[in-house]
């Protein structure tokens, strides 16, 4: 999972000593928009739930240095998943998206 701004363009680099790392090809990057509202009137986003899982982990370094950092959440599906589960996670992906724009 990689997070960026809208604005971002990303690109994967597999890491051809760890085969573990490639990515199947011809799957597009799945994303969650951190900007979706919700809550009463709408007035959170997803932003105050990341912030809150960073708050909660004091211990973990610079985490802290990226709090409202990225507008969006990035996934690749890696080659070790099976083909046939590219649809699933594209669904699961889609149905996410829905739910969050839902008033």
């Amino acid at each position: 999972m990689s997070v960026a701004r809208k604005a971002d363009t990303l690109t994967y680099l597999t890491l051809p000593e760890f085969p573990i790392t490639a990515v199947h090809a011809g799957t597009a990057p799945l994303t969650f928009d951190r900007n979706i509202s919700f809550g009463y009137a709408r007035r959170l986003n997803y932003k105050a739930i990341v912030n809150w899982v960073i708050a909660e982990h004091k211990s973990q370094g610079a985490m802290q240095l990226g709090m409202n950092d990225g507008d969006r959440e990035v996934f690749w599906f890696f080659e070790i998943n099976a083909a046939t589960r590219y649809a699933q996670a594209t669904k699961l992906f889609d149905d996410l998206a829905k739910l969050a724009r839902r008033e």
